[in-house]
């Protein structure tokens, strides 16, 4: 009740924000709030120190590296308090033998598997939501995703090899038979039965996004929009480093602030 006059309509046509820019919604699969059937979960294997000690100051307006998790923290949190969405925050441990940022694929699979929510979205750390005031509802409808679309997620930047992949630091995932597939795919694909080689991503590169963008995003896409894949502009890159291309990736509804990139 608190946010309800800021909120702004679920089913509406278009959004305005605060810089004049109007967006436009073409599709109305989702025209009532979800509430707490939207989890929004950050997975991390790091500890938000300046979120819980009272002698650690956080400086909220430079988003620093050593920071940077406990301004998601608080970002991801009230976005959820405000549109009474679900909210976890979870340490997790990798399986063993793997990269750290494997947890992440685990524990979705897991609040997935436990019945309670119709979408899981996923933030790292450094992904904020850039318009706390817009449903999550809203966006799902603009990005066309439909009853049977199990898995959404944003393009990268064109690299020098002009390959187009995706990004797997923020992705949405529904409540259905077919995304528990994908993710235990997902998860089992390093054991190398699933697919030759695979075994090599459990370190390697970007590990979990690569197996996604080599191997699951067309495998399991037999209808074309069980893996929705939306614009970089869309839920990637911020308005500042010259690795993403300034005008189409911006961050325009998640902004993705790689600070730092080798």
């Amino acid at each position: 009740d608190l946010f309800r006059p800021i909120l702004h309509p679920v089913a509406a046509a278009t959004f305005t924000d605060a810089e004049g820019t109007t967006y436009e919604n073409r599709f109305s699969h989702w025209t009532k709030p979800l509430h707490e059937r939207i989890l929004i979960l950050a997975v991390d294997t790091r500890y938000p120190r300046t979120m819980f000690h009272a002698n650690e100051s956080a400086h909220w307006e430079p988003f620093l590296e050593d920071e940077m998790l406990s301004q998601a923290v608080i970002n991801h949190y009230t976005y959820a308090q405000t549109h009474g969405y679900s909210y976890k925050f979870v340490v997790g441990r990798p399986p063993p033998g793997h990269d750290p940022k494997w947890v992440k694929v685990h524990v979705v699979a897991h609040y997935l598997a436990s019945h309670d929510y119709d979408f899981v979205v996923y933030l790292d750390a450094d992904e904020s939501i850039r318009h706390m005031h817009l449903p999550f509802e809203w966006l799902l409808n603009r990005w066309n995703v439909t009853r049977r679309t199990s898995i959404v997620m944003a393009m990268e930047p064109v690299d020098e090899a002009l390959v187009p992949t995706i990004n797997a630091g923020f992705f949405v995932a529904q409540h259905l038979p077919h995304t528990k597939a994908i993710m235990d795919a997902w998860m089992e694909c390093t054991k190398g039965e699933l697919y030759a080689g695979c075994e090599k991503w459990k370190w390697d590169g970007t590990n979990e996004q690569h197996v996604f963008n080599e191997y699951l995003r067309n495998d399991y896409n037999p209808d074309r929009d069980n893996i929705r894949i939306i614009d970089c502009g869309e839920a990637n890159g911020f308005p500042y480093p010259q690795w993403y291309d300034p005008v189409n990736c911006t961050g325009t509804f998640i902004r993705h602030h790689t600070v730092v990139k080798e």
